[in-house]
């Protein structure tokens, strides 16, 4: 069971932050001159032990990759280029995926040919990249959502490595408002995809959390989809099923969990917030954001 539930959590991370792709190789001697496709399954990641998780698990490479602009940060990136080994990862992983299957077959496909020429080549790599785009617009919403959470450890798995890559555990730090004179600390966590397959396979085994379409300009299609949780109840629960599985944010779920459980509400005090209470919810806030940053 441990193997299945690593191998799930790896096909989280695939389907979060990795990519399919076939690149155009060159190569030259003295005396000949030729160019072929090679397979590449990739995660570029600013969590440096994302990509040495799949390095440990699938072997391939590192490499770091230094920001292009003065805010962007360090990315780490893991790359697998051999024939062999991603024919025995995509055989693992397989059964896992939910949002990059067609891309796992094609790949897999490429690779039960022995010998090609280059013509055939460039087919496989315009439909590897036609799916990369096509799961970026496909105009399919939100499935109807489960009333009740899965027991499954894989799907917990496979939902802790989206979290992982794709998701994040904040605190809001909200200015006074309502006739308050203090300000207002409140956890939020989040999962923000541009494809829904992901989501709606979360949404079939979980049934808490909002979500939404908002607008998202970065992106080719201008919105993207997201879960957010928030309330003391949800986030705990949620945290407590998760917990066992997450590999690189689990510091910032377990400040939340601090949060709540030391956390003393105040009602009716119009001199505000005492001054403790009020510096360990900073203290929880400044932790949090240097664990994000």
């Amino acid at each position: 069971m441990k193997e299945e539930i690593d191998l799930a959590y790896s096909a989280g991370i695939i389907d979060g932050d990795g990519s399919f792709s076939l690149l155009l190789h060159r190569s030259t001697t003295k005396k000949t001159w030729r160019s072929f496709y090679e397979p590449c399954i990739q995660l570029s990641n600013a969590f440096k032990g994302m990509s040495e998780y799949l390095y440990e698990k699938f072997g391939g490479s590192l490499r770091i990759k230094k920001p292009q602009k003065e805010h962007h940060k360090v990315l780490y990136v893991w790359s697998l280029r051999s024939r062999e080994g991603c024919k025995k990862m995509i055989e693992k992983i397989f059964p896992y995926l939910k949002l990059k299957k067609d891309q796992a077959i094609l790949m897999l496909d490429f690779l039960n040919i022995d010998h090609f020429d280059q013509h055939e080549g460039e087919k496989f790599n315009l439909k590897m990249k036609n799916l990369n785009r096509d799961i970026l617009f496909n105009p399919l919403g939100f499935n109807q959502q489960s009333i009740n959470d899965s027991n499954d450890p894989i799907f917990w798995s496979y939902f802790a490595g989206i979290m992982d890559t794709e998701g994040s555990f904040t605190m809001k730090k909200e200015k006074p408002h309502s006739g308050s004179i203090s300000f207002r600390y409140n956890p939020v966590i989040q999962l923000t995809m541009v494809p829904v397959a992901c989501l709606n396979y979360i949404r079939e085994n979980y049934s808490s959390g909002s979500f939404c379409v908002p607008k998202a300009n970065c992106t080719g299609k201008g919105y993207a989809y997201k879960m957010n949780l928030c309330g003391k109840l949800n986030c705990i629960n949620f945290i407590k099923n998760i917990l066992p599985y997450l590999k690189h944010k689990n510091a910032q779920a377990l400040l939340i969990l601090k949060f709540f459980e030391d956390f003393n509400p105040v009602k009716h005090r119009r001199a505000g917030v005492p001054q403790e209470i009020l510096e360990f919810r900073e203290d929880v806030y400044l932790q949090m954001r240097s664990l994000n940053a």
